[in-house]
């Protein structure tokens, strides 16, 4: 189920992603907000096809079998806003937030700051991959040299449209957690957003437990009265009527 925000406060996405030639790219079929149990991603690829150059050469002796195997950052490749390199094993024990989202969208550039006042505050837990929506390259590296987190490369549309169809990115800003140190279910949930807004000193804490970082019950106090009717009636029969 996608974060139950105030719908004010989304962006709807276009059916084709911007490539970095300024063009149209198709996405895939999958651009429904609705979720698989295993989040659309196929096997990991074996251990020998993962993306090594991202890893450290101190750390591919020191990162178990499984990490190498993860669905997600065994293909990703990372920059920091100055277009250098990151290793994925910087941030393997951290919870990771896949920020989707795009400078033309007004309700990113709201959420922005928040998010960045976040992960100043949690940086030693939390890393945010920014997994950029914009309409060219240039605006992309205008926008991401000014941000503390990691991003997915403009140039590697091919990845930013899976991530995008994979894990039911159909507006913005989104905010999916992904826990690497899970056993089961990596991807924690799609309610990143609101926990940060809503919750923001023990959303980590929920998030290692495999939680979605907030409550329907904090959802339904902060919200109430900008929520779309069905889903504050929603609320207020699960918690008060079950």
């Amino acid at each position: 189920m996608s974060d139950p925000t105030c719908e004010d406060d989304l962006c709807e996405l276009p059916k084709k992603l911007f490539t970095s030639n300024g063009s149209a790219s198709p996405t895939t079929n999958n651009d429904s907000c609705t979720s698989s149990g295993n989040h659309g991603f196929s096997q990991p690829p074996p251990y020998e096809h993962v993306n090594q150059r991202n890893l450290s050469a101190t750390a591919k002796d020191n990162i178990p079998l499984a990490l190498l195997n993860d669905p997600i950052l065994s293909q990703i490749t990372l920059q920091d806003g100055n277009g250098n390199n990151v290793p994925v094993s910087d941030i393997v024990n951290k919870i990771i937030g896949f920020y989707f989202g795009a400078t033309w969208c007004r309700p990113c550039q709201k959420f922005a700051p928040i998010l960045c006042s976040f992960l100043d505050s949690h940086k030693s837990d939390f890393a945010v991959i920014f997994v950029s929506l914009d309409r060219s390259e240039a605006v992309f590296e205008d926008y991401v040299c000014t941000k503390p987190w990691l991003n997915i490369p403009y140039t590697q549309e091919s990845l930013r449209q899976s991530l995008r169809s994979k894990l039911s990115v159909s507006t913005i800003p989104n905010l999916v957690i992904y826990n690497p140190a899970a056993t089961k279910q990596k991807v924690v949930t799609t309610w990143g957003k609101s926990a940060v807004l809503k919750n923001p000193d023990h959303c980590i804490e929920e998030w290692r437990r495999g939680n979605h970082g907030i409550s329907w019950l904090q959802l339904f106090k902060g919200n109430a009265s900008s929520l779309p009717l069905w889903i504050a009636i929603t609320l207020f029969v699960v918690y008060f009527f079950k």
